[in-house]
């Protein structure tokens, strides 16, 4: 009644290429057959998953199980106790008693100010993404030690470049 396996598929494609066993055969001598693979990380038809995130492309995937029984076939949820999430910098962290979060904190002024704003139990941050104002062209500027200081200056007034990072900056001039 069921196809149990720990490789790829003939479904799986990564990056494009397809290099997974073909068990299209299997279904067609038993019909009815019920494929339940596993290796994959991300749940699909064939593929049961991960019974928890663990990764951050399993993103919004709810854990769970495959069950067989003597009532048959079933998927089982299991509670969620370690999360992927996206969070904009403007927006405030909503409660999560008992689910610890890794975090992706999008448009952040500094990456200093990301941990300081969303430092707290059970939070954990595996990416800043630092928000961009605008672009300036200087392939036409003349880059001469006063104008490189007024390129820097103006960096870091439009991004909000916190003191001792801007510091740091001019130190480098």
């Amino acid at each position: 009644d069921y196809l149990i396996y720990h490789f790829e598929d003939e479904t799986v494609f990564m990056g494009g290429v397809n290099n997974g066993i073909d068990l299209s055969f299997i279904e067609d001598r038993f019909k009815g057959i019920k494929r339940l693979g596993g290796h994959i990380h991300l749940q699909s038809d064939n593929y049961i998953g991960t019974p928890y995130q663990t990764r951050y492309d399993e993103i919004g995937q709810q854990g769970r199980i495959a069950v067989i029984g003597d009532e048959g076939f079933s998927y089982e949820e299991l509670p969620i106790y370690l999360k992927y999430a996206d969070i904009d910098y403007s927006r405030d962290l909503k409660y999560h008693e008992g689910i610890s979060l890794i975090l992706t904190v999008k448009n952040a002024p500094s990456i200093r100010l990301a941990y300081e704003k969303f430092s707290q139990k059970d939070v954990f941050i595996r990416k800043v993404e630092l928000q961009i104002n605008e672009e300036r062209d200087v392939s036409g500027e003349v880059l001469e030690e006063k104008s490189l200081r007024k390129l820097m200056e103006s960096f870091v007034n439009r991004n909000k470049v916190d003191k001792q990072t801007s510091s740091y900056l001019f130190e480098l001039l």
